[in-house]
């Protein structure tokens, strides 16, 4: 059940370093392109561009080296600095494989940036997920796929809210996002309510379960952010399925899906899953994975299935 006090924490401040997993392939692009666009519209942040697996790792440390050894790599760099400013631009080049460099690279305050399927691979995103505390960026084409119809969200920043003490972070990054990019925010709570559509109070009382509910609900989730970026328009929706499916689905033609993580462990999110996993490898467009400050590994996967 969502609950109604929020948090005044500012994840957008923690994100001033972002980790880039970026070679010059069409992923590697899109995953720079989108950190450029963040770092351009926050003054205070910074880009660090992770180039992973290169044999030539101790030469390629040096500015002459990557040009002799890796022209189209340096010519990704050049663009960068160009574009955002040369002293925020920074590279790390690492001769191990890709996850645990970036998972050895980054802090909990950090954000990672990374391309996703199917310009990515999902084995990489997955097992970054899976081990670190920092916001994870999964970066799509802003396009949905060609069999995939943009959706009624199409060009809007949605906030998927199971929460609203657990995801003010989430909430907070949302509309920060969104305030920055002059974009709509649409709240989701999903939930997939049980085959009778009632519940009972403490009486066993049946009553009907009625959607002006859900709403007011998430009204009060998003009232305290609200108030901060009184500029962003906030629609409130919520959906009948489990919250992967839902979510997944909203997604189709959105310009940013932001989900909060419960804060398990890596070991009860093997065993138990993740919506926020599901939605990683399955959204049709770009999701960010906003960690909770609090780990707990006695969630129960039931109280994952609505958002």
């Amino acid at each position: 059940m969502i609950t109604t006090s929020a948090s005044s924490r500012q994840p957008e401040l923690r994100a001033r370093q972002l980790l880039v997993a970026a070679d010059p392939t069409p992923g590697g692009a899109a995953a720079l392109a989108w950190a450029e666009s963040e770092v351009a519209a926050m003054p205070s942040a910074r880009i660090v561009i992770i180039r992973c697996n290169e044999p030539m790792a101790p030469l390629l440390g040096r500015d002459e080296g990557r040009e002799l050894f890796d022209p189209a790599f340096s010519r990704m760099v050049h663009r960068s600095r160009n574009h955002v400013g040369g002293d925020r631009v920074d590279v790390a080049v690492r001769a191990d494989t890709t996850a645990s460099d970036i998972l050895a690279t980054a802090g909990d305050s950090d954000t990672v940036v990374l391309p996703a399927p199917p310009i990515g691979p999902v084995h990489r995103l997955m097992a970054v997920a899976a081990q670190t505390r920092a916001t994870i960026v999964a970066v799509r084409p802003s396009r949905p796929r060609p069999e995939v119809t943009a959706g009624m969200f199409a060009g809007k920043v949605l906030i998927g809210i199971m929460d609203a003490v657990q995801d003010a972070d989430t909430i907070e990054y949302g509309l920060a996002y969104a305030d920055r990019h002059g974009l709509e925010v649409v709240a989701i709570h999903a939930h997939q309510p049980p085959s009778s559509g009632v519940w009972a109070d403490d009486d066993d009382a049946p009553q009907l379960i009625g959607h002006q509910f859900g709403l007011d609900v998430l009204e009060a989730a998003v009232a305290a952010a609200r108030t901060r970026y009184p500029a962003v328009p906030v629609r409130r929706v919520l959906l009948h399925d489990k919250a992967d499916r839902a979510l997944s689905r909203a997604s189709a033609g959105a310009v940013l899906l932001v989900v909060g993580d419960r804060g398990r462990g890596p070991v009860a999110r093997h065993l138990l899953g993740s919506t926020s996993r599901r939605v990683l490898r399955d959204a049709d467009c770009t999701v960010a994975v906003v960690r909770s400050p609090v780990q707990d590994d006695n969630v129960s996967p039931e109280a994952e299935e609505g958002y």
